[in-house]
């Protein structure tokens, strides 16, 4: 899995590469007499980039969400710990109330 840093740098070339097939399809789309195979030809280079931006999209976001539940699991390992030590000292304490 690629690391984040790099998907963020992804992220930059293809929004770029977004950005510039959106300004030329905009441009075709201003133009009088456009050719409308040039304009569908532009179209599906806009497709791409749109596909190629969600897929970095989605991988961020996955990797974002898998941060997130290591660090929560992390927690969870920790507060499980902390319980038992209670849980643990509780069954002393009524021993010794016992005695």
């Amino acid at each position: 899995m690629a690391n984040l840093e790099d998907l963020k740098k992804s992220r930059e070339t293809d929004r770029a590469a977004f950005t510039k097939a959106y300004n030329k399809v905009e441009e075709l789309i201003t133009l009088e007499g456009v050719d409308i195979s040039e304009l569908e030809a532009e179209l599906n280079v806009l497709k791409v980039k749109v596909e190629r931006l969600e897929i970095t999209h989605a991988s961020i976001l996955e990797l974002l969400l898998r941060r997130i539940l290591k660090q929560n699991l992390k927690l969870l390992k920790i507060f499980v710990i902390k319980l038992y030590g209670l849980k643990q000292k509780q069954e002393g304490l009524s021993l010794v109330n016992k005695m």
